[in-house]
């Protein structure tokens, strides 16, 4: 299952709009930390798509990691379709 589609609907909301502005921008303005845990990896891909550029998630566990691996992998395209390596 693919779900990279979804990931256009995410600049239409505020919040991720304005987290964007943050990371484009480069400011000290903190950035919205608050985000649901099931959401994570959709925004985590959303900011690749906007961005695409190493990212940096630190988990508390790697379980967690894991975890978010192979969320990652629904959410984004695959490497012979032009996604991350």
């Amino acid at each position: 299952m693919n779900l990279t589609g979804l990931l256009t609907l995410l600049p239409n909301l505020p919040a991720f709009r304005e987290w964007l502005t943050v990371l484009d921008t480069g400011t000290d303005e903190p950035a919205p930390q608050s985000i649901l845990a099931a959401a994570r990896p959709y925004v985590v891909a959303g900011i690749y798509a906007h961005r695409p550029a190493p990212l940096v998630f630190v988990t508390a566990r790697s379980e967690m990691a894991q975890q978010l691996c192979e969320q990652l992998a629904v959410w984004l395209p695959a490497v012979e379709e032009g996604g991350p390596a």
